[in-house]
């Protein structure tokens, strides 16, 4: 995002970042980075966070807990197919300037459990903004 000579001037303004206005949503704890998550989101959507995953949500991110703990995001996004992908895909696309293949970024959930799951696990604390 620091290229010289904008054909704008110059003029320091607000940077749309090749996010701008795409809505995204999160699920997990990032190894407890989950502000630094939150933070760049939000400043590359314009702040289209979103804290429930609906069929307008672009993409998902999610850590690999929040993943294999398949939380209510992870569920709901195989529910409306959202595309489910890693904090570096943002890092990819903020770094080339560009919204780049999800492809090698997209994780895959575990098969939901025959059993019932961990209710000792409270999955808000991942999905709360």
């Amino acid at each position: 995002g620091k290229v010289s000579g904008s054909p704008d001037g110059g003029v320091a303004k607000v940077e749309k970042t090749c996010l701008h206005g795409v809505v995204t949503a999160f699920t997990g704890n990032f190894d407890g980075g989950r502000d630094v998550v939150i933070e760049t989101l939000k400043s590359a959507t314009g702040g289209k966070v979103s804290g429930t995953v609906h069929k307008r949500v672009a993409f998902l991110v999610c850590d690999d807990f929040a993943l294999n703990k398949r939380t209510k995001h992870v569920r709901k996004a195989e529910k409306y197919a959202v595309p489910i992908v890693t904090f570096s895909y943002v890092e990819e696309c903020l770094a080339q300037g560009r919204q780049v293949d999800k492809a090698p970024f997209v994780l895959v959930p575990p098969p939901a459990p025959v059993e019932s799951a961990d209710q000792s696990f409270d999955e808000s604390d991942y999905d709360r903004l």
